[in-house]
């Protein structure tokens, strides 16, 4: 099979165009939205979700966003934080939407928020009103300065049955939790899609690499797949994507690469 194009549904340029990991080693890394554009066309990557993080790297929403439409390959994501009034995150969000963005990110380490709050539910409403798409991130592993949630799949839950029309992407796959939050998916198609960027790298060689092999077998309909751009390269997302789906057929295959994520967006 020649190589197919890719989706790739999660990448972070940053206005400043550089890239500090929250990690005790940090390697700077570049984060330049030119660059990005480059690297996806080496690897046959012809569209991504561009993600901005909330008061990172120079990150204001009006910015962000003319500076992803200089590029066609670009589909803006605001990054948002849920830790205001219920009127002033209403009034963000309608500001959001007038500037041109359709999808929204919610990180809640990075923003420091518990998927527990009442704020939380405010926003995603205020979201839902607007009739704009959530990317949630779902990597639970925070350190002692950022307690996990007890049970954070079983939280997500408690939100989006009080929260019941927005479609949400779960962000690399609940990390070790893949499998669970898989069959959360598979249950409930028609508002979910699962995201694996981030886990289909971190854990090469683990026995999590035979959940994913699993996940490209059976459950070709509701996951897609992306780079996390800079933590992971597009030639990086280009070799997993091809040992995962190794021996996949085309419609399988294409599913994965790009077809779920654009029916999910539309």
């Amino acid at each position: 099979m020649k190589k197919i194009r890719i989706f790739d549904s999660l990448s972070h340029p940053t206005v400043s165009g550089k890239w500090k990991p929250l990690s005790i080693n940090p390697v700077i890394k570049n984060a330049n939205f030119k660059f990005l554009v480059n690297e996806m066309k080496k690897n046959k990557i012809y569209k991504t979700l561009a993600v901005g993080l909330d008061n990172f790297e120079g990150y204001s929403h009006k910015k962000f966003y003319d500076l992803c439409k200089n590029f066609r390959e670009l589909i803006p994501v605001a990054g948002l934080n849920p830790i205001k009034s219920s009127e002033k995150i209403a009034d963000e969000i309608y500001y959001l939407k007038k500037i041109g963005y359709r999808i929204i990110k919610l990180h809640p380490r990075i923003s420091n928020f518990s998927i527990e709050g009442k704020k939380l539910i405010s926003t995603i409403k205020a979201i839902e009103e607007q009739n704009m798409k959530l990317l949630f991130c779902c990597y639970q592993h925070f350190s002692l300065k950022h307690p996990q949630e007890k049970d954070f799949l079983l939280n997500l839950i408690k939100l989006f049955k009080i929260c019941k029309k927005i479609k949400v992407v779960l962000l690399h796959g609940g990390s070790t939790q893949v499998m669970n939050f898989a069959e959360f998916v598979r249950a409930n198609p028609e508002r979910f899609l699962l995201d694996l960027s981030m886990t289909m790298f971190k854990y090469n060689k683990s026995s999590i690499d035979l959940d994913i092999k699993f996940l490209f077998n059976n459950f070709d309909e509701r996951i897609c797949i992306g780079s996390d751009f800079p933590e992971y390269s597009h030639s990086e997302l280009r070799n997993r994507f091809n040992f995962f789906s190794k021996g996949l057929n085309k419609k399988k295959v294409e599913n994965i690469a790009f077809k779920n994520l654009e029916k999910f967006l539309t």
